[in-house]
Parts: C-alpha cells; sequence; structure tokens
C-alpha cells in the first residue's frame, strides 16, 4: 500500500501481521534506474542460447494495483549466468549495500539473488517461491578493491553453488540503496530517486 505526502504509515510483520507500529524511516536513494522496465537496455539479459533470457513488459498486476509486473523466461538461456543484471558502482570498496526486488512464480520452485563484483567471489542467496508476490533482498559489504559491483536476479547465479528452478516469473520493483537492511520500495522511472527522511 502507497501513503501519500505526510500521511502516516504503519509497518506489519509480512509473515505474522502483527503491527510493527509507526513506520519511520530514514533518507534513502534507489540508485535503480529503471525499477520497474526490465525489459530496458539498462538491464542486462545474461543466459547466451537464441534469445537467451527474455522480459516481455506489463503483463501482470503488480503489489500496487497496477498492470506493470514484468515477464521473465529464462527457459531458453543456456550459459552458466541466467539473469537479469545491471553494474551499479564502478568502485564499492567498502561500501555496504542492499538489493531487493519483488517476485511472483510458481509456489515450491526456488530462486537466486546476487550482490556480485568483477574479480570477487559473490554475496549470494537463494530463495523459495510461494505463489504469491514476495520481496526478497540481498545485503553485502565489499572488500576493499572491488571493482564493479553487480546485482543480479535469475535462476543460476555466478558464485552460487545452487541451480534455482523458477524458470519463469513475474518482477517489479527493483531497488538498489547503500545501507545495510531494506527500505520501503523508491520507484523510479529514467533516474535515480532520493526519499527524505520521515
Amino acid at each position: 500500500k502507497y501513503a501519500g505526502e505526510n500521511e502516516a504509515r504503519f509497518d506489519h510483520d509480512p509473515d505474522t501481521l502483527e503491527s510493527l507500529g509507526l513506520l519511520i524511516e530514514e533518507s534513502r536513494t534507489n540508485i535503480v534506474v529503471y525499477s520497474e522496465e526490465f525489459n530496458s537496455n539498462w538491464w542486462g539479459k545474461s543466459g547466451g542460447g537464441n534469445p537467451g533470457t527474455t522480459v516481455t513488459a506489463n503483463q501482470e498486476v503488480a503489489p500496487d494495483g497496477t498492470t506493470t509486473a514484468d515477464y521473465i523466461d529464462y527457459t531458453t538461456a543456456t550459459a552458466a549466468s541466467q539473469n537479469v543484471e545491471v553494474s551499479y558502482d564502478n568502485t564499492p570498496d567498502g561500501k555496504i549495500y542492499t538489493g531487493s526486488v519483488w517476485i511472483k512464480g510458481t509456489a515450491g520452485q526456488t530462486f537466486n539473488l546476487t550482490l556480485d563484483a568483477n574479480g570477487v567471489s559473490g554475496s549470494a542467496q537463494q530463495f523459495t517461491l510461494n505463489g504469491d508476490w514476495q520481496r526478497f533482498s540481498i545485503t553485502r559489504e565489499y572488500p576493499a578493491g572491488s571493482p564493479a559491483a553487480y546485482f543480479r536476479f535469475g535462476v543460476r547465479n555466478l558464485g552460487h553453488p545452487s541451480t534455482g528452478t523458477a524458470t519463469q516469473v513475474y518482477a517489479w520493483g527493483a531497488q538498489i540503496e547503500l545501507g545495510s537492511f531494506p527500505t520501503s520500495y523508491i520507484p523510479t522511472s529514467g533516474s535515480t530517486v532520493t526519499r527524505s527522511p520521515d
């Protein structure tokens, strides 16, 4: 649910639905330029093959009630890495980033998120889908000397020992922010966006 400017927001536990009280957040910037348009050239599609990982725009109702969620098909990808991905920082040395994205897919299938860097082992996690919209996130502190940080989500991530089974999913609302935990979604369309502190 979205709240208007200067309207109080109340947080809830996503599993128990227990009220967590008034939501008060610090300022954060979503450095993803196209947070809902995974078909744009800003997002890379790895996977080899022809056509490889494919994205079809606006195929499903997103968590905000609009038909803006994209359909991602990994079935024609043949390479070791089958992802939608972006490079977001050329010098991430010592920084802590959190990447997040909303995913909807077949219940019981698995899906991977990775915060990676060229020449440096990746930080990866695998998640299990439940058939509904879920927001997944991953946090990483980059060591000194880390070049070109990447955010990847897909079924087989570089540096991850497991291969996901979710070959077709819907995705929406990607966010990469400087910090050790995810904050509420900040939509973007063509530029980064900063949310003022509450």
